[in-house]
């Protein structure tokens, strides 16, 4: 009870002081963070129902002429099962100081807070809502994700031809896998003379969230990119990672190199070409037609893996220890859009996946065929009313079965929206107990105010029935956007 007291009185301080966050991130933080940071959007002129409230950073933004952004929020979690329950509470910051397209100096921060409000009830048993938190000796975990210094634009940078120094905890997501490390990074400017040739180089220590000591990991690259001309883009990069972990010495060297090609205002490409430790790992190719003036868009793509994927270095293969080896499979996927005068759409596509050998299905590893259409409204039958009803026909294993999910949601004066659906998925991977499930049907509900034009409050309600079980899932929290 005390927790919950302590934890409560902290949203309440955090909404009267107007600082209450704006990020609504999914119940798995143990993910790694986006890269991406946008700048907040015009603000619109309030509603009626929201509040004016004082915001002090945003006075000492404009004072300061320096870009403060961020968001801060709050959520309470509360999930149950037949004779299971969990709380949890969780809090997040994300902090950007300065642009770093205008600033010579930005900075970036990512942390969480969580709490067990149950206090690890579950610690010498089995839980189906146990996570990697729960085997900690205290009931408040943080999490540090990101936290590095950005320099731009300073006179012995541009001296040395350089673009930008960043030092730090940070992501790299240039080549083909996600990195996350704490170390450095420098990126040179464009030679013009050299095709716009950019060249990157990073190096660090890996982060790994749970593993007890760093010790013998390691993670180093560079990156070369040319853009002949403005139709034109291809990048080459190359990594070494290395990974010890208990009875495991992981040393590995991938090569990814990627080209990005226009063909006229309309159509392009993508490919992409992996190389790990010297054999073909994998390749992706893609395309895209776009038609704006009929608002119509067609993409196609396919994959191809060729290795197996076994104890490589966490970052190769994250989930080796949940779902061991991981076979060579290709995928196929296609999808369309097209809007149908201004207030309906329709969207469809397929996906196909098969394994290189059939032998080798099995959990985590399936073949399927997917066939969706999802016709949509906006704004209609009423002016904030949207309406999406998706069809899915699932080819697996033998089975053959249609299934439907939708949802309708109403905005009322820009300030509220609420929302009820259901979805489905055939396969579903639970990030908390690291199994997969399978036919999961979720119903759910949603309730957002904004309370004011930084401030909002959400309520979400899910139901998820699974071959296994029935689950309910109730969320609340406060978020505030600056």
């Amino acid at each position: 009870m005390e927790h919950f007291q302590a934890s409560t009185l902290t949203i309440c301080v955090l909404l009267f002081a107007g600082q209450l966050a704006g990020q609504d991130p999914n119940p798995t933080p143990e993910s790694p963070p986006s890269t991406e940071q946008p700048r907040q959007p015009p603000r619109k002129e309030p509603s009626p129902l929201q509040l004016e409230l004082y915001s002090p950073l945003n006075d000492l933004e404009r004072r300061l002429d320096y870009a403060i952004d961020g968001t801060l929020s709050a959520r309470y979690i509360f999930r149950s099962s037949p004779g299971e329950r969990d709380q949890d509470l969780y809090e997040n910051l994300h902090l950007r100081l300065g642009n770093p397209e205008r600033d010579q100096i930005s900075a970036v921060f990512l942390g969480r807070l969580s709490e067990d409000i149950d206090g690890q009830r579950h610690r010498d048993g089995f839980s189906v809502f146990d996570n990697v938190t729960d085997s900690y000796d205290n009931n408040v975990n943080g999490r540090f994700y990101l936290g590095y210094l950005e320099l731009r634009r300073m006179q012995w940078l541009d001296t040395a031809g350089i673009d930008r120094v960043r030092a730090g905890r940070q992501t790299y997501d240039e080549t083909a896998d996600f990195l996350i490390f704490d170390g450095g990074r420098i990126d040179s400017r464009a030679f013009k003379d050299l095709a716009n040739l950019r060249l990157t180089a990073y190096g660090g220590l890996p982060v790994h969230y749970f593993e007890s000591s760093p010790s013998g990991d390691a993670l180093a690259g560079a990156g070369m990119e040319l853009a002949p001309f403005r139709s034109t883009r291809g990048r080459v990069d190359w990594t070494y990672l290395e990974d010890r972990r208990e009875d495991i010495h992981a040393s590995d060297h991938l090569l990814s190199a990627a080209l990005w090609q226009s063909l006229g205002e309309r159509f392009s490409l993508h490919g992409r070409y992996n190389l790990l430790n010297g054999d073909t790992r994998d390749y992706l190719v893609r395309g895209t037609y776009r038609e704006t003036l009929i608002d119509f868009l067609l993409q196609a793509s396919f994959r191809h893996s060729v290795q197996p994927l076994r104890d490589l270095s966490v970052e190769l293969d994250p989930f080796f220890s949940v779902v061991r080896d991981y076979k060579p499979f290709w995928q196929v996927d296609v999808r369309g859009s097209k809007g149908l005068g201004e207030h309906a759409s329709l969207d469809g596509g397929i996906s196909l996946r098969e394994l290189v050998h059939e032998e080798d299905q099995g959990r985590f590893n399936h073949e399927f065929v997917r066939y969706y259409v999802t016709p949509s409204t906006h704004d209609w039958p009423f002016k904030g009313t949207s309406v999406s009803l998706t069809g899915e026909l699932w080819q697996s294993q033998g089975d053959q079965f249609f299934t439907l999910g939708g949802e309708v949601r109403q905005a009322i004066l820009r300030a509220l929206i609420l929302a009820i659906g259901s979805q489905y998925s055939l396969y579903k991977y639970d990030f908390f107990s690291q199994e997969e499930k399978s036919h999961v049907r979720t119903i759910f509900g949603r309730l957002e105010y904004r309370l004011a034009t930084d401030v909002k409050v959400h309520v979400l309600y899910s139901c998820e029935k699974d071959d296994v079980s029935t689950y309910h899932i109730l969320e609340t929290g406060l978020t505030y956007s600056f």
